[in-house]
C-alpha cells in the first residue's frame, strides 16, 4: 500500500505545479500565446515556455497541451483559489501517506 501512497503524493504534487504553471502563464498570456504560435515543434513550445515564463518542464507541457482558447479564459483571481486547492489537498495527501507509512 506504501508505494500507492507515493503515486497519490506525486500526483497531487504535480497539479499543484500545472495550478502554478496555469497562473504564470495567465498573468503572461501574450508572451505565452508568442511562444506557442512562434513555436516549429511542441518541443520548441515546451522549451520557450520553460525560457521565456520560467517554468519546469512539467508545468511548460502542461501549458502547452492546452488549447489557446482554453489558455485565454484563465482568470488569475480564480487560478490562485485553484492552487490554494491543490496545495491543501496535497497536505493531506502527504499527510495520509505519513500516516500510512507509519502502520506498514
Amino acid at each position: 500500500m506504501y508505494g500507492h501512497m507515493n503515486d497519490w503524493v506525486r500526483y497531487a504534487e504535480k497539479e499543484v505545479i500545472c495550478a502554478k504553471a496555469m497562473l504564470v502563464q495567465a498573468i503572461h498570456i501574450e508572451e505565452t500565446i508568442k511562444v506557442i504560435r512562434n513555436s516549429r515543434t511542441f518541443d520548441d513550445a515546451i522549451k520557450g515556455l520553460m525560457d521565456v515564463l520560467g517554468l519546469d518542464e512539467i508545468g511548460a507541457r502542461y501549458v502547452a497541451e492546452r488549447r489557446l482558447s482554453q489558455l485565454t479564459g484563465i482568470r488569475p483571481d480564480m487560478q490562485k483559489e485553484n492552487i490554494d486547492y491543490t496545495e491543501k489537498r496535497l497536505a493531506a495527501v502527504k499527510e495520509l501517506a505519513k500516516y500510512d507509512k507509519m502502520n506498514t
